[in-house]
């Protein structure tokens, strides 16, 4: 890591430099160093491939430190930069893990599309499995819902206007 800080220093514009370092960085836990040596490289990127791959990291450091929303973020327009399905999965990786199973579903859908045929029976797997606990969710909500009437309207009063618009007691 030493040699490549020395060869950056160097070379502050080399970006293959600057992703390798910032990669080693990541995996040797040293997550601010990391966003620091992305930070840095910004101003060199110079086509979608590069952003998509800055910002995919950058994702990384930010699910590190714990910010889940803020990765998810960076992980889908990085998808939408450069379309793939090893995007699409790292997007309903981070979906998943805040629990948005149904979100993560639709974007394992997405990334199927870019896989062949015969490779996709393990991401078939996974949107099995997110739907599952996406309705094991639901089915849980409903009946916690419906066992305690001071949930149910807590849940009225933080839902506001129907999703037609219009409020629920106009009905």
């Amino acid at each position: 890591m030493r040699a490549l800080e020395q060869l950056l220093a160097r070379f502050p514009g080399n970006v293959a430099l600057s992703f390798q370092l910032a990669a080693q960085q990541l995996d040797a836990g040293l997550t601010r160093r990391a966003k620091d040596t992305l930070q840095a490289l910004a101003p060199f990127i110079t086509d979608y491939a590069q952003r998509a791959r800055l910002l995919a990291m950058e994702a990384a450091c930010l699910e590190r430190e714990g910010l889940l929303s803020h990765a998810l973020e960076r992980r889908q327009t990085a998808a939408r930069l450069v379309p793939g399905a090893d995007a699409f999965f790292a997007v309903a990786r981070t979906q998943e893990a805040l629990r948005r199973y149904d979100a993560a579903a639709r974007s394992v859908h997405e990334g199927m599309r870019h896989l062949p045929e015969g490779a996709r029976a393990e991401a078939q797997a996974w949107v099995a499995r997110l739907e599952g606990a996406e309705r094991e969710r639901v089915d849980s909500r409903r009946k916690a819902l419906s066992e305690d009437p001071r949930e149910a309207e807590l849940e009225y009063l933080l839902r506001g206007p129907g999703v037609d618009g219009e409020a629920r007691d106009a009905r």
